[in-house]
């Protein structure tokens, strides 16, 4: 197996790692961001259209939750972008020692 191939094969997989990271980055901040949507929602809707003897629900901590989930989506988005950019260069490499 040639260096060019090698190098081409290792920046494939890296670009499959390095997309599955961001998608799954975007993901968890969505899911975060979603569930306090979500939560506002509820309590919204108990306020402005309340049944007669219902209760009216209050949410607590989802700044919380958004804001673990947003930290651990930026870290997540850094390493699969890196892991692109890697990708990106050894299959630039391998193109560059394929044609010299």
């Amino acid at each position: 197996m040639t260096n060019a191939v090698l190098l081409t094969l290792i920046g494939l997989v890296l670009g499959l790692v390095g997309s599955g990271v961001l998608a799954y980055s975007l993901n968890a901040a969505l899911d975060a961001l979603a569930l306090s949507t979500d939560a506002h929602d509820i309590a919204l809707q108990g306020i402005v259209d309340p049944a007669p003897g219902a209760r009216i629900y209050r949410f607590t901590g989802t700044d919380v939750h958004v804001e673990r989930g947003i930290k651990r989506g930026r870290q997540l988005t850094r390493l699969g972008f890196g892991l692109l950019v890697v990708s990106f260069g050894l299959q630039a490499a391998a193109v560059l020692i394929s044609v010299a």
